[in-house]
């Protein structure tokens, strides 16, 4: 039996030594395509028993197509190793680790964070019981004859609408997504 040497990996196809591809590591003699885990849940030891070409730091492969490295924007969101390994919180299945999972977000130093619970729910309920308060005082108001109403209340209503749609005008704004590339 033939022991490739360091550098080089042995492909299922044949029994021929190749050398490693550029962007992965083959640090350990008689490393094997055979050996490369099949699911980024599964890892294979490093060791001397089943040594397998691996993705080097700023690279990544994907689990179907192991042998294949990319290239990683920022090398920090690849460390490298077996098929499908990713940052934290980086998703395996997009090339070069691009893409944040579900649930997390790309923060100002460029890792990957869990979105923290927001107040949403809370502001929401506090909104539409606001509103529900609103429209029962407005509809009070206007129900009333003009004529009969003194000056301030009819100042008063006509604040409480103009602040509503200042309200309203500044949610729809805060759900704009732009980007300024």
């Amino acid at each position: 039996q033939c022991v490739c040497p360091a550098g080089m990996y042995r492909p299922l196809t044949t029994a021929a030594c190749m050398l490693c591809p550029d962007g992965m590591a083959c640090d350990h003699p008689n490393a094997t395509e055979a050996a490369i885990p099949t699911s980024s849940s599964t890892t294979t030891n490093m060791g001397p028993l089943q040594p397998f070409p691996q993705a080097q730091l700023g690279f990544m492969t994907r689990v179907d197509k192991p042998l294949l490295p990319y290239k990683c924007k920022v090398s920090s969101w690849c460390p490298g190793g077996a098929p499908g390994v990713c940052a934290t919180n980086r998703d395996p299945s997009t090339v070069g680790c691009a893409d944040c999972l579900e649930g997390t977000y790309t923060g100002n130093d460029g890792a990957c964070h869990r979105c923290a619970g927001g107040e949403g729910p809370a502001l929401i309920s506090l909104g539409i019981i606001a509103s529900i308060v609103a429209l029962a005082g407005l509809a009070f108001a206007v129900n009333k004859n003009v004529l009969l109403q003194p000056s301030a209340t009819t100042t008063c209503v006509i604040v409480l609408g103009l602040t509503f749609t200042g309200i309203q005008t500044m949610e729809a704004f805060s759900n704009l997504s732009v980007n300024w590339v």
